[in-house]
């Protein structure tokens, strides 16, 4: 079996972490960890656990739905009666809404999504290497297929 570096175990990256913060001079550590991060405002805050609240709601919704059936079939069924009454302009632009909310937030994530290198496991790069060696097949030397046959 291959030895593993000790930098690419979880074990091995705490201990490097762990003795380069011993190696920084007390001096260069901040006093207050609240220095290196910008301070929000309370408006900040208030938006932004506004902002996490939609997929949640929408999940815990789904999830209700499927019980209250269960629980008061009557009331659920009018509940749907007066939902079938929605117009579809109304309900296409609901639908419209939680779409581009869930699409904005998959493309916002996939952008935040750091690039990985192509040798950043030791597979790629010993796989790298034997396609690097491998032979050169004379292209004279394959096959063709008759057209009648293709």
């Amino acid at each position: 079996m291959a030895q593993i570096s000790p930098l690419l175990t979880i074990s091995g990256l705490i201990g490097q972490l762990a003795r380069t913060v011993k190696s920084v001079p007390s001096s260069l550590l901040p006093q207050n960890v609240a220095d290196i991060h910008d301070r929000k405002s309370n408006w900040d805050y208030c938006i932004d656990s506004l902002n996490r609240l939609p997929r949640p709601l929408i999940t815990l919704g789904t999830i209700a739905m499927m019980v209250w059936p269960a629980i008061n079939p009557r009331t659920f069924a009018e509940a749907m009666q007066s939902y079938a009454m929605m117009p579809d302009w109304l309900v296409q632009l609901v639908m419209a809404i939680v779409l581009a909310y869930f699409a904005t937030r998959t493309v916002e994530k996939i952008r935040e999504k750091p690039s990985m290198p192509e040798t950043s496991s030791p597979h790629t790069a010993t796989s790298q290497r034997n396609a690097e060696q491998a032979p050169v097949v004379d292209r004279s030397a394959t096959r063709k297929i008759p057209e009648s046959q293709a």
